[in-house]
């Protein structure tokens, strides 16, 4: 059998795992599989390793906009003339015009739909709520095109079938592949975690008063000397007084201190008197990084709540920022890392700024294969305002690690019990659960009931609901 599976963009993120995870399982089992895409690097590089070709789509991209969409039909159309496919499985939104494509080429094959979450459909999306009329017009006319519906969780089905969009009532759940899961060991993931966080970033720099790098974070230019606290004065012996020194630079004949690095001037210009570092070095009279990065508190001394997720309105890390001063006051050494990227960086920033929690939450940035630190943490924290069937859950019930998640779409179909399921956005319960899960024993308790639930959570189980569905007949 050959099956292409096609998906909007190859970044990453929990929708591009599961095409890989179905990808690497469907080839193993000698299944013909090539992976098609748009922009991104993630997928392309992991499938590189795997041998699994692909192709690029230049016109497959996340927008509304009709003209662009028209253009990825007839890409796809011609794609499909000259390719012979079986099943052509969709698993984006913007990837269903794909549907039309497939069924006006020559070939015609047939179309599987993954519902991966109900996203603007669903019942707490409340951003735009025009958009939810337009989608479910849009997903009412596309799955006309689409053989085989498929949801990921029980809650989806549900909203797909009271939306008049579950056609048929398929349901395969999101897997992975133990073998292929390389957890590091607790300590080993909070080493390799703290290397990899950035060394100078807005919300730390902010945290140290500006005296980070010698850099101003209004101007981005070289300080001439970075703040000291009022009263302080130089006492370091291998670093003169700066003031003692900056009048001696004046008539530009002092010569450097010893051992100081040279700044380079251009013509009739004063010698600089902090040269700028190489971008990702730190001066030796740098104070040390706060936040738990290096030069800070180690992250073994700290309780560690960490999330991997797209910083976008669907996760709802405002709420985890908020609540954070009333995690404080129950766990004092409590830290936090996100990890992932995404348009709501900024303005969580500037949140962490204004309630002065650099030195707690730590926003990582993307991290590659970021599921290999998921030991590191102490409790992982997903509070989405709604999802499918998450992948990186799904990998924090293998690892072991403790969760606390939003009652929302398949996370209580994940999660064995609701010791570990919170209200969306309700703070008591959430610290009431989390109090409960500040103990040892608890967590304890509870990593020993995640790993044996997730055992039904299988790649195999995975590719066998898909392979039913792919060789149904239409």
């Amino acid at each position: 059998m050959k099956v292409f599976l096609l998906i909007t963009k190859a970044e990453v993120g929990g929708a591009q795992m599961s095409v890989l995870n179905l990808a690497r399982g469907l080839k193993d089992r000698g299944v013909e599989v090539k992976v098609g895409f748009g922009e991104g690097e993630f997928l392309p590089q992991e499938l590189k390793k795997e041998g699994i070709p692909y192709t690029r789509f230049k016109n497959l991209k996340r927008t509304h906009n009709p003209l662009a969409n028209l253009f990825f039909i007839r890409e796809v159309k011609k794609y499909f003339n000259e390719n012979d496919y079986e099943v052509v499985h969709i698993n984006s939104s913007n990837a269903l015009f794909a549907a039309a494509g497939a069924k006006l080429s020559k070939n015609k094959p047939k179309t599987v739909f993954t519902f991966r979450g109900m996203s603007m459909l669903d019942d707490n999306y409340r951003r735009a709520p025009f958009l939810k009329v337009f989608y479910k017009i849009f997903f009412k006319f596309f799955l006309k095109l689409v053989d085989e519906p498929v949801f990921v969780s029980k809650h989806n089905l549900e909203l797909g079938k009271k939306l008049g969009l579950a056609k048929k009532e398929n349901l395969v759940y999101n897997g992975i592949d133990k073998s292929v899961q390389n957890f590091y060991t607790r300590q080993k993931a909070q080493e390799k975690l703290q290397k990899l966080l950035p060394l100078s970033r807005p919300e730390l720099v902010e945290g140290v008063r500006g005296k980070l790098e010698g850099i101003s974070l209004k101007n981005k230019k070289p300080l001439l000397n970075p703040p000291l606290a009022k009263g302080r004065k130089y006492s370091s012996p291998s670093r003169p007084d700066p003031v003692e020194r900056d009048k001696g630079r004046k008539n530009k004949t002092l010569p450097l201190t010893k051992g100081e690095p040279e700044g380079v001037a251009s013509k009739n210009t004063e010698p600089l008197l902090d040269p700028p570092l190489v971008k990702g070095r730190r001066s030796k009279y740098s104070p040390p990084l706060q936040g738990g990065v290096r030069g800070g508190s180690p992250f073994q001394n700290h309780f560690l709540i960490g999330s991997i997720g797209r910083l976008a309105y669907q996760k709802n890390y405002e709420f985890l920022i908020n609540i954070f001063p009333e995690i404080l006051k129950i766990k004092p050494e409590a830290k936090a890392v996100i990890i992932g990227d995404g348009p709501k960086k900024e303005e969580y920033e500037e949140m962490i700024r204004k309630r002065e929690l650099q030195d707690k939450i730590i926003l990582a940035g993307s991290i590659s294969n970021a599921s290999q630190y998921l030991r590191a943490f102490d409790l992982f924290v997903l509070p989405s305002r709604y999802e499918g069937l998450s992948i990186t859950l799904i990998e924090t019930l293998f690892s072991g690690v403790p969760v606390l998640a939003t009652d929302v779409g398949g996370n209580p179909e994940t999660l064995p019990s609701d010791q570990e399921i919170y209200g969306l956005d309700d703070k008591k319960e959430f610290l009431d659960k989390f109090q409960k899960l500040t103990s040892q024993e608890n967590r304890e308790k509870i990593s020993r009931q995640n790993l044996e639930h997730s055992k039904n959570f299988t790649l195999d189980k995975t590719i066998q609901g898909y392979q039913k569905i792919y060789n149904k007949k239409i």
